[in-house]
């Protein structure tokens, strides 16, 4: 940081925006890396356990490059929480990502998505009358439906993912669900592009899916709601100062 001036007019609000700056970058990647667990998470299934593979490689991609892009940029101007001037100054050896940002985006965040993208595609398959061990009829459907059923869940979850990520410390209620209109900007491009990608039967063929029913969609809505609440509840223990919390999670 170069200082033009000494006038605490000038320099509080600079150090006020470049935490702003770094905060958010963390926001933003441990949204963004989360998604990689139930997109790995299938394929190791698929290869020990022999089930369908619950994934295409072109559904990764479209939440790779399609659905998280615009959440994940939104977040970069996300306003400060409420207590980023009372919080040391940063070590310089700190990373924008560490292990307890890791942490919360792999095993915390990321294994509610991978079960809930598991159940959704299991629901699915044994709505339709399949067991573990039997094979899929080809041409029945079931499977693409199964696969956008999964697909379906990791969007659901991704965007309750980024509403929690609005914060690091603070409630999410305090900071403002509606605060950033630019995130829900992001958010409603994200749900278009996952309903044209899950109904719109032309692209089906493109990403190996089918379309589903209104209550196949939410499926996962549970466990959204949970990544919410107990992200929620992270939050107010990290205020409480339970050390073991702190330093697993914080930051």
């Amino acid at each position: 940081m170069v200082l033009l001036d000494d006038n605490f007019a000038t320099l509080l609000p600079a150090i006020k925006e470049g935490r702003t700056i770094f905060d958010n970058l963390k926001k933003s990647i441990a949204y963004t890396v989360t998604h990689a667990v139930p997109e790995v998470v299938p394929y190791l299934a698929f290869l020990l356990l022999g089930i369908p593979l619950p994934l295409t490689v072109m559904l990764i991609l479209a939440i790779d490059l399609g659905t998280d892009m615009l959440p994940a940029i939104a977040l970069a101007s996300e306003r400060s929480e409420r207590d980023i001037m009372q919080l040391p100054p940063r070590s310089r050896s700190e990373r924008l990502v560490n292990g307890r940002l890791i942490f919360v985006a792999y095993g915390f965040k990321g294994v509610i998505e991978a079960a809930a993208a598991f159940y959704a595609y299991f629901s699915v398959l044994h709505a339709g009358g399949w067991q573990f061990g039997m094979p899929l009829a080809a041409g029945s459907g079931l499977y693409p439906k199964a696969v956008s059923a999964f697909f379906a869940a990791i969007v659901l979850c991704q965007v309750a993912n980024v509403l929690a990520s609005k914060v690091q410390r603070q409630s999410l209620l305090q900071q403002g669900i509606f605060s950033n209109f630019r995130l829900w900007l992001g958010i409603g491009v994200e749900l278009v592009l996952a309903l044209s990608i899950i109904e719109w039967s032309p692209l089906h063929l493109l990403f190996g899916n089918a379309s589903l029913s209104a209550g196949e969609l939410v499926l996962a809505w549970p466990f959204a709601l949970a990544i919410l609440l107990l992200d929620e509840l992270r939050r107010w223990l990290i205020r409480r100062n339970v050390r073991w919390v702190v330093r697993l999670t914080a930051g």
